[in-house]
């Protein structure tokens, strides 16, 4: 019975129903893959590529979108053995969506953003993890999707 009144107040309010089949209720538009264990030596930089996917028919807005209503791409890290340093993301490609009165910066298909890491001396030797997030916006050519996130891991052998 509050199912009519609530279907009624999101469709006033610009919001999906439930199974609408809106795209906003999409998920894994992006996957990351870290190749590991990553092999590291105590007192130097250590570089890793994580590689990006985007799903067919979508892209994601760069670490510079080029609108402010836009989140940019980011990926962070926990903290851990390993020291994360700023991440270099990939060159972009500008581009003129319907939505924007501006060209967006945006990436789509596979692309690598290149992860420093700065192993400390006296990290404890041996196999371990970190954790981080990958945050992204993904788009179509008509509608952009709420800002989501994604685990990372990346395994290490310091040595």
């Amino acid at each position: 019975m509050l199912l009519a009144p609530l279907i009624l107040l999101a469709w006033a309010m610009g919001l999906p129903a439930q199974n609408s089949g809106a795209a906003s209720g999409k998920t894994g538009v992006a996957a990351v893959t870290v190749k590991a264990p990553v092999s590291a030596k105590r007192g130097t930089l250590v570089t890793v590529p994580v590689t990006v996917t985007v799903a067919k028919g979508y892209h994601v807005t760069s670490a510079t979108p080029g609108d402010r209503y836009l989140k940019p791409l980011r990926i962070s890290w926990e903290k851990g053995a390993l020291e994360s340093e700023t991440p270099r993301y990939p060159k972009a490609v500008l581009r003129s969506y319907p939505f924007s009165q501006s060209k967006l910066s945006v990436l789509d298909g596979t692309f690598t953003i290149e992860q420093d890491f700065r192993v400390p001396a006296n990290a404890p030797q041996g196999f371990g993890a970190i954790t981080g997030k990958l945050h992204y916006q993904a788009c179509t050519d008509t509608e952009c999707l709420p800002p989501s996130t994604v685990p990372v891991r990346l395994s290490y052998d310091i040595r």
